[in-house]
């Protein structure tokens, strides 16, 4: 049996202020599990907890291709602060 999660954008919901951002991905372009990177270090004093960058890896079904998307954990609803788009796995064979 094959299971396969995907996530078709990104939500983050503070639970402190009931304030939501949003990030849809385009039609048929499905996101992985998300991951945290801090931006600075977490003993600091002005570290707050959203200060991250949250990465994940994207697969687009109509292009056959992936990209590693990065996003400012206190914007996501702006989009992708940074991304790199792989190389088309099919390519590297034909």
């Amino acid at each position: 049996v094959y299971v396969c999660f995907v996530f078709a954008g990104l939500i983050k919901h503070d639970v402190v202020s009931g304030r939501e951002g949003k990030f849809l991905f385009a039609e048929s372009v499905f996101g992985s599990e998300v991951v945290m990177a801090p931006r600075g270090m977490v003993g600091d004093e002005d570290h707050v907890d959203d200060d991250v960058y949250l990465v994940t890896f994207t697969t687009d079904l109509n292009s056959d291709s992936s990209a590693c998307l990065i996003f400012d954990a206190q914007n996501v609803g702006g989009g992708p602060v940074a991304q790199y788009h792989t190389l088309n796995a099919a390519s590297e064979f034909e």
